[in-house]
């Protein structure tokens, strides 16, 4: 791996099966019986390569589907690849969908501690950093509460606050990180803005074409799984959105 590279991907694919629907009551008694499940597979990410420098900021585009958050779900280790490989050079923190890595049982507290220690921080700095996560998140009231009780806008924020102050290396950021009330959006560019600087390197899935143009370093195009483009922001960006005239992507 260059060492200059925070992320180097080769021919990275994800094929999925999923089960077929029996067409009658009786091929699907029959099915049962013999426990015989028809299926059919798809690739969700295929042929998909690109490295990216340390310290990148790098905007993954894509209408639904096209396999933007199955990338950082194989880039974070939640997901194994059929084929091809991810190297990654640093520690990785992953804000993915609502709730993954929360313990819905244990209060907000313990699963700062819990995110943090699955990051790979020690407990002295989780320590040292747990009063600005709450006080960024907004939550303080509840945070001792079991996250269990937490709504949607409640476990963004607080998922939010860690990713972005227990900052590793290397972060993913999908666009749940921006489905906040307009002044947490803003509040949550300026955060990301703050980690750019800090010379951190970002993946970031987003539908706002203005957040990647403004602070992205490289843009990756997908479409159906299939890497359309690896480039600059402005090149790809124009790109994407003379297929979306066009009805390809």
């Amino acid at each position: 791996m260059n060492p200059n590279n925070a992320i180097e991907v080769f021919n990275l694919g994800k094929y999925f099966y999923r089960d077929i629907h029996a067409t009658s009551i009786r091929e699907a008694i029959v099915n049962k019986f013999r426990n015989n499940r028809r299926k059919e597979g798809f690739w969700a990410l295929n042929e998909v390569s690109f490295s990216l420098p340390k310290g990148s900021v790098l905007g993954v585009l894509g209408s639904n589907g096209a396999g933007k958050s199955v990338l950082l779900k194989i880039l974070s280790g939640i997901v194994t690849p059929t084929v091809g490989e991810a190297k990654i050079r640093g520690r990785v923190g992953a804000l993915l969908e609502l709730g993954t890595g929360f313990h819905p049982e244990l209060s907000g507290r313990d699963n700062i501690k819990l995110n943090g220690m699955l990051i790979g921080f020690t407990e002295d700095q989780i320590i040292e950093n747990t009063d600005q996560i709450i006080d960024y998140s907004g939550i303080a009231g509840f945070i001792d509460e079991p996250t269990k009780h937490y709504s949607s806008g409640m476990l963004m924020r607080l998922a939010f606050s860690i990713a972005t102050t227990l900052v590793p290396e290397i972060v993913f950021l999908d666009e749940i990180w921006a489905v906040g009330d307009a002044d947490f959006q803003i509040k949550s560019t300026r955060k990301v803005e703050e980690i750019i600087a800090g010379q951190k390197t970002i993946i970031l899935v987003s539908h706002s074409l203005e957040i990647v143009m403004n602070i992205c370093s490289h843009c990756l195009l997908l479409n159906k799984g299939k890497m359309v483009m690896f480039g600059d922001p402005k090149s790809t960006i124009n790109l994407y959105k003379s297929l979306l005239n066009n009805g390809i992507s």
